[in-house]
């Protein structure tokens, strides 16, 4: 209850189609954490949850192996 989630597109899908999507998973990792960072910054009180599965969840591993 009261919980919130936001969904993150990688570049090149989604909302983000017309982005050119970097070659490599780091390069995906980095930008959907600097997506992940703009949403944090307009309400810091958010805690954080990742959920990701398949392509998603070798980003979401990527992402936390470098930002744990």
């Amino acid at each position: 209850p009261g919980s919130r989630a936001t969904a993150i597109d990688i570049p090149g899908a989604g909302r983000r189609w017309r982005d050119k999507c970097p070659l490599s998973i780091e390069g995906v990792a980095m930008s959907v954490a600097q997506e992940a960072a703009a949403v944090r910054a307009e309400d810091p009180t958010r805690t954080p949850f990742i959920f990701a599965v398949s392509l998603g969840g070798m980003i979401a591993a990527e992402w936390l192996r470098r930002d744990p």
